[in-house]
C-alpha cells in the first residue's frame, strides 16, 4: 500500500475505456469515483458514452470545500454533449442516464 502522505511518489500506467473495449447498442452501467478526475475519465470512454445508453453514477468530491456545485456544472456540460442528462443526487452521488442513439436497439 502506498502512503499518499510519504512524499514517495508513486507512477501507475493508465488506459483508456474506450481502448479496452469496443462495443455498441448495449446497455452500459457505470460507476465513477476518481476524486476530481472525471474531466479525463469522460474523455477516454467517449466512444463507449456516444454509442451506448448509459445509466452513470457520479460521485463529486467535495474537496476543496464548496466544488461540488462547480463540478457538478462542470459535468452536465460534458454529459449533455453526448446526450446524457441528469437525473437526481443522494449525498455525493449524482446520477446520470442517456437514451440509445438514434436508430440503435439493445443488442445481447
Amino acid at each position: 500500500m502506498i502512503d499518499p502522505d510519504s512524499g514517495h511518489p508513486a507512477t501507475c500506467h493508465g488506459v483508456t475505456i474506450d481502448s479496452q473495449f469496443d462495443f455498441e447498442g448495449k446497455l452500459v452501467v457505470i460507476k465513477i469515483d476518481v476524486e476530481s478526475h472525471e474531466p479525463e475519465v469522460l474523455e477516454g470512454m467517449k466512444n463507449i458514452l456516444s454509442k451506448n445508453r448509459c445509466i452513470l453514477q457520479v460521485e463529486v468530491w467535495d474537496q476543496p470545500s464548496g466544488e461540488t456545485e462547480r463540478r457538478f456544472k462542470a459535468l452536465s456540460t460534458m454529459f449533455t454533449a453526448h446526450g446524457i442528462r441528469f437525473v437526481r443526487a443522494i449525498d455525493a452521488d449524482f446520477y446520470f442516464v442517456s437514451d440509445f442513439p438514434h436508430g440503435r436497439e439493445v443488442r445481447s
